[in-house]
């Protein structure tokens, strides 16, 4: 009868949670609870455990999804049974799954025609000249990836383009997703001329004579966007599917979608076909309206409950704050810009009043929906923050926790701010060494300014809660041993020498696997299971070929994922 009673108790729910959950068994059967180990499903076992700053472990055991036991081999393999499978990792380095809170997933895994930060005119031009070869007359050409930089011995104007696409219209978004690049059949579909007045928070570029140069920053976007053709729901699928599949390649097995309001139910839609492999917080876009809340939000935002799935959690809501410190000068600063290209954007713009924001922060709070702000700027940095502080004084601490996102300049005041009101920082993984994007934020904020580059140092030390976000497909790449090696180097990938981009900002590299770990765990709202290797937490594992604690650092952008697990289950297996 004991054994019978036991057995089913260590047979049923009892393995997906701690022994001590069951007060009967505990207080009926203490010597066998205490004896008896729960069977394991599945026992990794010879391997290198990461468990942050518990140490190193050689085994870990699941059980239903969920850890049970870490620690040695002897202690672990208690845990076996004759219907246990047994992995020899080879002293293999096992780490949590790693988390990315910003990203656009859909929008990554859609083809398109990609351009690097490094590509010259010439080198755009035929990039563009052979997108144009494979696209039927008249159809649209998107592309996306140049900086600005580039271009110094001619100003960048629709004239390459319409050189290269004389009867196609082509839309190309920069590295920062800030400014679009149209040539002159575009800006025909879209009766843009020398008579069209800027639109609310954007502005069309123009040449000497005020004829629109090709360039739309910001709200301007809105102008070109609505007139590309939109892939079907099947292809949503298909790309979704595409980029999560090159994210579980990585280590990435959760991440935040940051704002595209059909984008829930391409989720949805993965999960119910049974091939959704990640972990996904969705992010509601909301746009600033002078009318007030777009419509088409609040009905979105009344039907978020029906996107949700034992993966998806429909539960944040992604404002855009400002533009980007670059040569459009959009990020909304405090100091003005040392040379402000005209007087209305001498302090960047910021897309929503502070009034209006705080009353959105306040209902979004009050719902349970943590808020991800778009904030390159010092004054949006404050605005939004701002608009937390009214929401916990209306609501109460202790509600969601609302991200800074991008968090590129920040007043040193405002990082203990940040700390006190439970927000979390997220910095921008794919910009932490100079190159042609950095160097253009550079010119436009100037070299003081700079100094305080993305400051995950001293968010760090304030103990304000840093997670990462590549902003991929805005990023080239969304590999994050890239991004954690050069949060450590602040030096191109691989480098050791030359000159670091805000050096006292770097940080260590176990700093830098938090962030990716129980940070992000913490900041998805997860944290009490996901984000560590420990008993009750769930095994989203990753298997990398290489240590990174035991290489040198300048190697760690070259790890590579072999198994990525969800659930116990392998949901990645890189080729042998």
């Amino acid at each position: 009868m004991r054994a019978s009673i036991l057995s089913k108790l260590l047979g049923g729910a009892i393995a997906a949670a701690p022994l001590m959950s069951c007060p009967a068994a505990a207080q009926v059967f203490p010597s066998q609870a205490a004896m008896t180990p729960e069977p394991a499903d599945l026992i990794l076992t010879n391997g290198r455990i990461y468990r942050n700053e518990e140490g190193w472990a050689d085994a870990v055991a699941i059980a239903k999804g969920v850890i049970i036991d870490v620690g040695d081999v002897a202690k672990v393999m208690t845990h076996r049974t004759s219907a246990t499978k047994v992995t020899d990792l080879g002293g293999k380095a096992v780490l949590p799954g790693l988390h990315d809170m910003h990203l656009h997933a859909v929008n990554a895994g859609t083809p398109m025609c990609k351009m690097t930060r490094d590509d010259s005119p010439d080198k755009i031009r035929a990039i563009v000249r052979a997108c144009v070869a494979k696209a039927k007359p008249g159809e649209w050409v998107v592309g996306r990836g140049w900086v600005n930089a580039v271009f110094k011995d001619e100003p960048q104007d629709r004239k390459l383009l319409d050189e290269v696409a004389p009867n196609n219209p082509v839309v190309l978004t920069d590295v920062t997703g800030h400014s679009i690049w149209v040539n002159s059949a575009a800006l025909k579909l879209a009766k843009i001329d020398r008579a069209t007045p800027n639109p609310t928070n954007g502005v069309i570029e123009r040449r000497p004579d005020g004829e629109a140069n090709g360039l739309l920053r910001e709200g301007g976007r809105g102008m070109i966007y609505p007139l590309v053709p939109q892939p079907t729901g099947e292809q949503k699928i298909e790309y979704l599917e595409r980029a999560l599949t090159e994210m579980l390649s990585f280590g990435i097995t959760a991440v935040q979608e940051a704002g595209n309001n059909d984008s829930l139910e391409t989720w949805a839609q993965l999960y119910d076909l049974g091939r959704l492999h990640t972990r996904g917080k969705l992010c509601l876009r909301n746009l600033y309206n002078i009318n007030g809340i777009d419509p088409g939000f609040e009905r979105h935002y009344a039907r978020r409950s029906e996107y949700r799935r034992e993966l998806i959690s429909p539960d944040c809501i992604k404002i855009p704050g400002d533009g980007v410190p670059g040569d459009g000068q959009t990020a909304a600063m405090i100091d003005p810009y040392p040379n402000p290209l005209s007087e209305d954007r001498k302090f960047g713009i910021l897309f929503t009043p502070p009034e209006v924001l705080k009353k959105w922060v306040t209902r979004f709070d009050a719902d349970g929906m943590s808020v991800l702000m778009h904030c390159t700027g010092d004054r949006c940095t404050r605005t939004f923050l701002d608009a937390i502080e009214v929401a916990r004084k209306t609501n109460g601490n202790g509600g969601p926790r609302h991200q800074v996102g991008h968090s590129n300049f920040i007043k040193v005041e405002d990082i203990a701010r940040a700390r006190n009101l439970g927000a979390s920082f997220e910095f921008s993984a794919y910009l932490y060494y100079r190159d042609p994007a950095t160097e253009v934020y550079l010119k436009a904020i100037g070299p003081e300014r700079f100094e305080r580059y993305k400051p995950v140092r001293e968010a760090i030390d304030a103990g304000v809660n840093v997670v990462e976000g590549a902003d991929w497909p805005v990023s080239a790449s969304v590999d994050p041993w890239l991004a954690i090696e050069t949060l450590v180097t602040r030096l191109p990938p691989g480098e050791t020498k030359g000159e670091r981009l805000a050096p006292r900002e770097a940080i260590t590299l176990k700093e830098a696997i938090d962030i990716y770990t129980i940070n992000g765990a913490k900041q998805f709202g997860h944290g009490d299971r996901v984000g560590r290797i420990r008993p009750g937490y769930y095994a989203d594992l990753i298997v990398l070929d290489r240590n990174p604690f035991e290489i040198p650092i300048t190697q760690v952008h070259d790890v590579n994922v072999l198994t990525t697990m969800l659930k116990g289950q392998i949901v990645y297996e890189a080729k042998r």
